[in-house]
């Protein structure tokens, strides 16, 4: 009896650790590719600013 309600119990801590890591995971990547497009929209913007102003 104890061994199966602290196998259930570890299981439960397995899963929970896996869906916080996955969570830290998904918002990690969706707040890397927001950088991302952010400073690749900012280096774009400043080019043609720049381009632009040469002439």
């Amino acid at each position: 009896m104890t061994k199966t309600g602290s196998g259930r119990e570890h299981e439960g801590i397995v899963k929970l650790i896996k869906t916080s890591l996955a969570g830290v995971g998904g918002l990690y990547l969706f707040t890397g590719s927001f950088i991302v497009t952010t400073l690749g929209t900012t280096t774009v913007v400043a080019v043609l600013y720049l381009s632009g102003f040469r002439r």
